[in-house]
């Protein structure tokens, strides 16, 4: 019975990213600076797949040399998950510049609302007194 050789890392394997077709068009998506994040962090997850699969492989095989490739490839694994992390947060940083300037809107349109509120509120109470 011979010992499989180490798996080693390996480019990653098409998944979602490549796979699927682009329902909102390449100009729409373009038209959002978040939208490219969203592309990273698949293609880190699908190369995370392939290397849970390599790690698995080389652990079934338990020799010296695949756990030693073991070791780089959960490195690298870690370090995927890293800059998922990190573009998940550059992510949540785009969402809450894009929602800014939307609050400021709501709050300007209410603004006149309260104003012509408060007005009314003091003549009345004005008249009253």
């Amino acid at each position: 019975m011979s010992a499989a050789a180490p798996t080693e890392a390996a480019a990653p394997a098409p998944g979602f990213a490549g796979q699927l077709a682009d329902p909102m068009g390449a100009a729409a998506a373009a038209d959002w600076p978040g939208s490219d994040k969203f592309v990273a962090v698949q293609d880190l997850l699908d190369r995370n797949a392939v290397l849970v699969t390599q790690i698995n492989d080389n652990h079934s095989v338990r020799t010296p040399e695949a756990l030693t490739c073991n070791v780089l490839l959960i490195k690298e694994l870690n370090s995927n998950v890293q800059r998922i992390v990190d573009i998940y947060q550059d992510l949540a940083d785009v969402l809450s510049c894009s929602k800014q300037p939307e609050q400021q809107q709501q709050q300007q349109q209410q603004l006149p609302q309260q104003d012509s509120a408060e007005a009314a509120a003091l003549q009345h109470a004005g008249a009253k007194g």
